[in-house]
């Protein structure tokens, strides 16, 4: 069983303080992921964007806008690569 750490949502570095409401428990591998981060590149528009923070969001809407993302990305994804067989196909 791994242990969780306590981890600033806002980092210290950036003017966080070591208070309750900018504390969060993390699994120790998502902590050292996201370490002194605050944003992260959105995969499907390369945009900067807010990470997940527990005390402005509900996880469950923030990971449904990722899946969604996601999925259409992957269908973009796919469509592209019909399209690039089907001009292979048609020379």
């Amino acid at each position: 069983m791994q242990a969780f750490s306590v981890e600033h949502i806002e980092p210290l570095h950036l003017g966080g303080a070591t208070t309750l409401d900018n504390l969060a428990l993390a699994c120790q591998g998502c902590d050292n992921h996201k370490y002194t981060k605050t944003e992260g590149r959105d995969p499907v528009s390369g945009d900067s964007v807010p990470l997940f923070n527990p005390r402005q969001q509900r996880w469950r809407e923030h990971v449904e806008v990722i899946l969604s993302r996601v999925a259409a990305k992957n269908l973009l994804a796919v469509g592209e690569r019909d399209a690039t067989r089907k001009k292979s196909q048609d020379i």
